[in-house]
Parts: structure tokens; C-alpha cells; sequence
């Protein structure tokens, strides 16, 4: 009788036949005494590789956008056309930031932000609201895709500074309007007899 020559001649030819797949998923059969089997790469056979991994990831992303990418934001208790000026003069004068589209309508800002001499795509947006006091105010929105939100902060709270030390202290809240009291009961004339 010949006998095998190479690297799996020593090799007994029976158990390692009876392994399970590599990467197979062990599943007990239920009862005690039951023998465990083997399914392959999961339920259904299937593997998820990493592009199937990164597929799945863009597409949470994509069902869930705000979850993705938030935006830094912050309500300051001035009007709108005294904020539109003093945001301007920041992203262009006071940083040295090139303006690439603005709309006073629209109210946004779109702009080369330079952060650790880098450029980075960025969006301020102005947003009319009323403030808790009741105030005509205006909520800022800093948004740059490439940055982390810790990054945008300092650059918003450093606008709002700048809109405090330009425009001074917020206008008086208007007064609060009083719930109409209801009208006092007519005077019970008593039974009628």
C-alpha cells in the first residue's frame, strides 16, 4: 500500500471533515441530549462582509439624517436686521472668511471656514423666532459637514459675543398680557316665590 506524502499526510482524514465551516455558527438542537450543529455564517447562509457592513451604516444614516449630522445652534434676543449686518461683519472682516453666497431673505451664509489652516465648507443660518420672553429674536445655525460639533461651538459662541458687545443689552421683554378675568356671578336674588 502507497502511502500519502505532503503537508496533511498525517492528517486523519474523518474528524476534520466533521468540524463545522470556518466562521460556521454553532446552534444547540434543543433538547439535552441533542447534538449541536453547524449553520454557516449565520442564519441563512449569508455573510455580511465589509461592504454590506458599510451599506447598512449609509442606510441607518440616510432614515435617521438629523441624527447624523446636528447642528450647533443658539437663540440671541436681537432682531433679525440687526443681526443679519453684525454675522456678516464676523465671517468676513472679523475672521477673514471668503463669503461664497449670501441670501438676506433666505437668511444664510455659505463660507470657507478655516479651522487649524484647513478650509472647511460652512453654512450660517439666521432663523426669525420669538424667544421665551416673547421677544423678536433670531436662532443662528452653524453647520459644517467636516467638523465635529466642539469645533462649531467656539465659532458660534464667539458670534454671539460679538453680537453683545456690537448691540448691547437685549430690548425689554414686552409686558406679559394678563388673562381676562371672568366676569363676576350676577348676585343670586334668591328663590323666587
Amino acid at each position: 500500500m502507497k502511502r500519502a506524502e505532503g503537508p496533511h499526510a498525517n492528517k486523519n482524514p474523518g474528524p476534520h471533515l466533521a468540524e463545522p465551516p470556518r466562521g460556521a455558527r454553532r446552534v444547540w438542537s434543543g433538547d439535552l441530549g441533542g447534538e449541536a450543529t453547524a449553520e454557516p455564517h449565520g442564519p441563512g447562509g449569508k455573510r455580511v462582509g465589509p461592504r454590506g457592513a458599510a451599506l447598512l451604516a449609509a442606510g441607518v444614516l440616510a432614515m435617521f439624517p438629523t441624527a447624523a449630522r446636528a447642528r450647533v445652534q443658539q437663540v440671541v434676543p436681537y432682531p433679525f436686521d440687526a443681526v443679519w449686518p453684525g454675522a456678516l461683519r464676523f465671517v468676513r472682516v472679523d475672521r477673514g472668511w471668503k463669503v461664497a453666497e449670501q441670501d438676506k431673505e433666505a437668511g444664510f451664509v455659505r463660507f470657507t471656514l478655516i479651522e487649524d489652516k484647513k478650509p472647511h465648507d460652512a453654512t450660517l443660518e439666521l432663523v426669525r423666532v420669538t424667544d421665551s420672553d416673547g421677544r423678536a429674536a433670531v436662532r443662528l445655525q452653524l453647520t459644517a459637514p467636516d467638523l465635529a460639533r466642539y469645533q462649531e461651538q467656539p465659532v458660534l459662541q464667539a458670534l454671539v459675543r460679538k453680537l453683545r458687545e456690537e448691540l448691547g443689552a437685549p430690548a425689554a421683554p414686552p409686558p406679559k398680557k394678563e388673562p381676562a378675568k371672568p366676569a363676576p356671578p350676577a348676585p343670586d336674588a334668591g328663590p323666587s316665590e
